[in-house]
Parts: C-alpha cells; sequence; structure tokens
C-alpha cells in the first residue's frame, strides 16, 4: 500500500532549479511527498531574474492536469504562476472535478526581482475562479496591495510605507510595464526594516482580501524585513468573521485566542538574500496540510522546514545573482508535536528579532520558560543544531550582509550586534569564517 501524499503543482519552470516546478519537486521530494507536476511556462532566467517566459498554450495545460489527475488522484495540489485567463479557467474546472484534500495558491503578480508575472485580467480571472477554491493562499504584502487595487478594494486606512521602504505607491501603479523587465517602482531586492507594514496594517490588508467576494479560506501574508515596531507575517482564517462581520471588516472576537489570526515573524536579512523560500514554504504547506485539519499548524510546521532549510544553505554557493536553497538537507522529523514545533518557531521568531542584542541561550530558553537543556534537545530534534548553533548562524549572517554593504564601520557592526568591542566581532567572524572581517570583504566583494 502507498502511504505517500501525492502533490500537484502546477507553475512554470526556472532554469536555475531554484524555484518554479524544479524547486517544488525537491521541496515535497524532501518532505516525503510524491511529486507530480503540469507546466504553465517555460521559464528563461538565472539567479539574477527572469528573462523571457514562454506561455504553454491552455489546452496542453488542460491535457497535463487531466492526465495527472485521472491516473494519480492527487491529495493536494500547488499553485504557483498562472500566465492567461485561459489557464486560470483550466486549473479551475479541474479542481472543481478533483476531490483533493487541499489547495495552495502561492500568488505572484510581480517577482522579487520586479518582473511582472500576471496582467490585471489574469489577477481578477484568479481572484474569482481560484481564490474560492483554495484551502490557503499566500502572497507577499506588495502583491496584495496591487491585487486589492486592481480589484478596487484597497482600503483608503492602510498607511504606506515610504517610497525609499520596502514598496511605495509608485510600485501599485499599473503602468505600461515590460512582461520581463522590472516593474516601475517595484520593491528593491534588499529592502529596508522602515518599510514593514505594522501589525494592524497588515491585518486590515489581509480583511480587506477576505472581503473580496471571492475570498480563499485562509490567507498568509508575508510582510517584508522585521522592525521594531511590525509583525513580518500574518496567518488569517475565514473563521475569523461572521457573515455579519465579513461585510464590515471587523474581526471577530476571540479571533486571535481562537488561532484564527496569528502572527509571524521571519528571517529577514538571510531570507531576502535566497532565492525560491517562498516557493518552499508554500510546497511544505500542500504537504502539511494533508497531515493535520490545522492550517495554524501546517502553517508553524511549514515555517519550521524553510527556517531550517534557510539556515542550512546560506552558504550553499551557487550562481551570481540571489543565493540558492539546498533542498538536499534533511526534512523535519514527522514524530514532532506540534508544541515543540510551536516552541522551535517561537525561538526562530525571537532570534529574528533579538539576536543583535541577545545572544546568550539561557536568555532564550528563559523567555520560553523552559531550561535550556530542553531547548537543546527541541533544536537538535527539529534542526540537527544546538540552540548556540542557531544563534550564532544567524547572527554571522546578518554579519555577513552588513561587512558585504560597507555602510557601519566595524566598529558600529560591533556595538549593532551586542559585541563588548570590535576586537570580540573580529574573533566572532575568525571563529564562524575561518577569516578576519577585512580578509571576509576582500573575499566576497569583487
Amino acid at each position: 500500500m502507498n502511504n505517500k501524499v501525492t502533490i500537484l503543482t502546477i507553475t512554470g519552470s526556472d532554469s536555475t532549479g531554484g524555484s518554479g516546478v524544479q524547486a517544488d519537486i525537491k521541496s515535497i521530494t524532501s518532505l516525503g511527498g510524491y511529486a507530480a507536476s503540469a507546466i504553465t511556462a517555460v521559464v528563461v532566467q538565472d539567479t539574477g531574474g527572469i528573462e523571457h517566459l514562454y506561455d504553454i498554450p491552455a489546452e496542453i495545460l488542460e491535457a497535463q492536469l487531466q492526465r495527472v489527475a485521472m491516473d494519480l488522484r492527487p491529495d493536494s495540489v500547488k499553485i504557483g504562476l498562472l500566465r492567461s485567463v485561459e489557464q486560470v479557467e483550466t486549473v479551475a474546472a479541474l479542481l472543481r472535478k478533483l476531490p483533493c484534500r487541499c489547495v495552495v495558491m502561492d500568488f505572484v503578480i510581480v517577482s522579487t526581482s520586479g518582473a511582472r508575472l500576471m496582467e490585471p485580467e489574469v489577477v481578477r480571472a484568479a481572484v474569482r475562479h481560484l481564490f474560492p477554491l483554495c484551502t490557503l493562499v499566500m502572497m507577499r504584502i506588495g502583491n496584495a496591495l496591487e491585487l486589492l487595487r486592481l480589484c478596487g478594494a484597497l482600503p483608503g486606512t492602510i498607511g504606506l510605507p515610504p517610497a525609499d521602504g520596502a514598496f511605495c505607491k509608485n510600485s501599485l501603479a499599473d503602468g505600461a510595464h515590460s512582461k520581463h523587465s522590472p516593474a516601475e517602482g517595484a520593491h528593491s531586492k534588499y529592502p529596508p526594516a522602515e518599510g514593514a507594514l505594522c501589525k494592524n496594517s497588515l491585518a486590515e490588508v489581509a480583511t480587506a482580501i477576505m472581503r473580496l467576494e471571492a475570498g480563499p479560506q485562509a490567507l498568509f501574508l508575508k510582510g517584508e524585513e522585521v522592525s521594531s515596531d511590525a509583525y513580518t507575517d500574518l496567518f488569517l482564517s475565514r473563521e475569523a468573521f461572521t457573515e455579519a462581520e465579513l461585510s464590515s471588516a471587523t474581526l471577530a472576537e476571540g479571533a486571535v485566542a481562537a488561532g484564527n489570526l496569528k502572527f509571524f515573524s521571519r528571517m529577514g536579512a538571510i531570507e531576502r538574500a535566497l532565492h525560491g523560500s517562498a516557493g518552499a514554504f508554500t510546497s511544505a504547506l500542500a504537504f502539511y496540510l494533508t497531515k493535520t485539519p490545522s492550517a495554524v499548524v501546517a502553517v508553524e510546521r511549514s515555517l519550521a522546514y524553510v527556517n531550517q532549510l534557510i539556515l542550512r544553505s546560506v552558504d550553499f554557493k551557487l550562481g551570481k545573482g540571489g543565493a540558492l536553497l539546498d533542498h538536499g538537507n534533511r526534512p523535519i522529523p514527522g514524530n514532532i508535536s506540534a508544541r515543540k514545533l510551536e516552541i522551535y518557531n517561537t525561538l526562530m521568531d525571537t532570534i529574528a528579532t533579538e539576536s543583535s542584542a541577545r545572544n546568550n541561550v539561557e536568555y532564550y530558553s528563559g523567555r520560553l520558560s523552559i531550561t535550556p537543556r530542553y531547548l537543546s534537545q527541541i533544536t537538535k530534534a527539529i534542526s540537527g543544531r544546538t540552540p548556540k548553533e542557531l544563534i550564532d548562524d544567524y547572527l554571522i549572517k546578518e554579519v555577513e550582509t552588513q561587512l558585504l554593504s560597507g555602510e557601519l564601520s566595524l566598529k558600529q557592526i560591533a556595538s549593532k550586534y551586542g559585541f563588548s568591542s570590535q576586537a570580540q566581532l573580529s574573533k566572532f567572524v575568525q571563529k564562524m569564517c575561518s577569516c578576519s572581517p577585512s580578509e571576509y570583504k576582500q573575499l566576497h566583494i569583487l
């Protein structure tokens, strides 16, 4: 008897293997699932960005979908890149007939490199035909705002960040953008923390999406880089609303306590330098949603998987653009309890927001109200690393980012990340990188 979960990924290709169907297959396989696929576009790209897209005709996409659906009967479906209204309608027609357990959509209008991937009519068709069929839709905040603008539902009270932030009003403009070149005003590859929306604005954007006539069952909204007054990501379930509250955009009382609204932090500086982390997250969601009836638990397991993948991939040196994820790393064991995953994710959230000031294990175990020994048992079981190694892994990548940017002196970097002196910083870099800070810059700056 075959106990493997079969997941059908419907998306475009990526010649680097860092995202798209190639990366989905890697993620699903590493988690223990069986990956089937239907290609929507052949994408010519490298780690620096997209050069050209060749869209697969809808009738060819339909033929792929029918063969896989009739033969393999997928348990779960992940939807990625869709390029035309006809493709959207073809996928929707299949999903209405396919008795799968869950549908996850990775909704990208403009890529992180700035390429426009979905035209306005395709966006509206996806909202109308696919959102009602989705168990969960994931999107970045810039894409969420563009979606609401195209649907005429952008809340007027949203406090957009300044023009030099993670995205700006101009990035939402629907100009005559080239299909393959960066959209004017699109958010930068390495956005500053000031661009992150506060948690109230994130919740308002998410609520506006849920209020669309065809909202999904649940939404995961990825914000921008962690900052002192912002939560990076938000999960919102339709169960957070009554029908009356949906029409009035008011969250149901107790939504947070019930787990229908939850905020998460994310590893900002490290994740921004990696290509394909969002796709790995949604692939993991498509897998874990078949393993648990709780969308929140599936999100937490997927975040733990991606956190581990990111930390273990930062030294995977391939490509001249954004670094690639190493999907060969071991996945999270299936016997890890929900409580341990919650502790692990809380630890990673806290490291992401506080590692610049706190780098001792006792502080983090105290925050979690557990002993350092128990914390070590959890991190070793999930990631194969001690709490100190996780803290140092994160901290060194933040330090490396600062060294390569050249914006701060060594003394300033030492102060920013809680080192008592420049000498202590140099000793830390020597231990982690086997070279001094100046040697590191010479080796990595061409």
